[in-house]
């Protein structure tokens, strides 16, 4: 009996798509099956508050910011309702900003590690932005790059 549904089970995978060949398996193979390509791989960023965002580099943050800022309507940025805040109070410790809303925050990943971008404007409202790309964990946030770029 097991020599005939060996036999089948070859048969089977001769003729039949790899779905159905892993169906007949019991699923056995689908576990170590590589999924298609943007099906939650390993490859794919994970998500910080449900989103992905870029990978963020220091030679890209000016261009970055400014897109990061330009995707949120001009009467949300910094409000009570925008999602700037809903930023962990740890995060906003760790920027040295605790009682503070962002200008704009977004998700993304910096040198292979999920961040939040926190953007700030500088004391008086006017000059260089304040951009914190900070690790999302409470607590123990940490800033990975703290930097100022032009405001748009």
């Amino acid at each position: 009996m097991a020599v005939a549904a060996t036999l089948g089970g070859v048969l089977l995978a001769r003729n039949a798509p790899e779905s159905a060949v892993s169906s007949a398996r019991g699923g056995a193979d689908a576990a170590a099956a590589p999924s298609p390509a943007g099906a939650g791989s390993a490859t794919q960023p994970k998500a910080v508050g449900g989103e992905q965002g870029p990978e963020f580099t220091a030679e890209q943050l000016p261009a970055q910011v400014r897109q990061l800022l330009a995707a949120r309507p001009t009467a949300q940025l910094g409000s009570a309702d925008s999602p700037a805040a809903s930023v962990p109070a740890c995060v906003l410790t760790a920027a040295g900003h605790p009682d503070e809303q962002p200008l704009g925050t977004g998700p993304g990943r910096y040198q292979g590690r999920t961040v939040l971008a926190l953007v700030f404007r500088p004391a008086g409202g006017s000059g260089p932005l304040d951009v914190y790309l900070a690790t999302p964990e409470c607590p123990g946030s940490t800033i990975l790059l703290h930097s100022t770029v032009p405001a748009p």
